[in-house]
This record gives structure tokens, sequence and C-alpha cells, in this order.
């Protein structure tokens, strides 16, 4: 895509009511903007017109190249408080063994989004937007 279709598809989905639809590596994937809570919006990805949800749980093509990847922690704030007193190499190591990686369907950030798009694949057209 040219740099003129990406600023068009920023600005169709910087409106409330916005939309894209591209054609990604064989997948149709469809970006609305839509509500999540009072004013706040985020950029919801359907890959070939839905969202499943084992695509979300289960390790898979489309959520690697489509989905948010959001980094989790089983810690609450407490246990990382604890662990400030241990040592680097410790609290690294529980860290890691506590923490996961959960895919959403939901971005809150275009450009965060495109620049995931064009790293995780080979040919991205634009087919509409409004």
């Amino acid at each position: 895509m040219t740099d003129e279709e990406w600023e068009k598809v920023e600005k169709s989905l910087s409106s409330t009511f916005g939309y894209a639809e591209f054609m990604i590596d064989g997948y149709t994937v469809d970006v609305i903007v839509q509500p999540i809570g009072a004013l706040k919006f985020k950029l919801a990805v359907y890959v070939n017109k839905r969202i499943a949800v084992y695509t979300c749980a289960n390790d898979c093509d489309i959520r690697r190249r489509f989905y948010y990847p959001s980094k989790r922690s089983h810690l609450n704030a407490a246990d990382k408080q604890k662990l400030k007193r241990a040592s680097k190499a410790r609290r690294e190591s529980i860290t890691q063994m506590y923490s996961y990686t959960a895919y959403l369907p939901y971005w809150g950030s275009f450009s965060r989004m495109k620049a995931h798009f064009i790293r995780n694949n080979q040919s991205i057209r634009l087919i509409k937007c409004n």
C-alpha cells in the first residue's frame, strides 16, 4: 500500500463509524471502529468477516498476524513489591515464569496496528474504506 492509502485509512478510522477493508495475504480483513465504553473507541479486527474466539486462545496464523499481543502477569502489585528485594536474576526469572501474552482482536492505536500488519504480512491491499 502507498502512504496516501494509509493516510486515507487513518482518516477513515479516526471517525466514529470508521471502516476499512483489506485483502492481506489471502485473508479478508475488516477494521471497524467500535465503542468499548463511554466515549471510548477501539479498532476491532475481523478476519474473514468474524472474530473467532478459538483464534485468540490457540496458537494460529491469524492470531500472530492480526491480533494485538498484550503482555500480562499473574503477579499482583503486592507480589511485585516483594520481588524488588530479590536479586535481579531471581526477579526476572519469577516475572518471566508468571507472565503470558494474550492476543486481543482490538487495537487502541492505528499506528501500532499498521506497523504490526506491515511487519507480519507480505501483501496488503486496500479494498475500500469510508
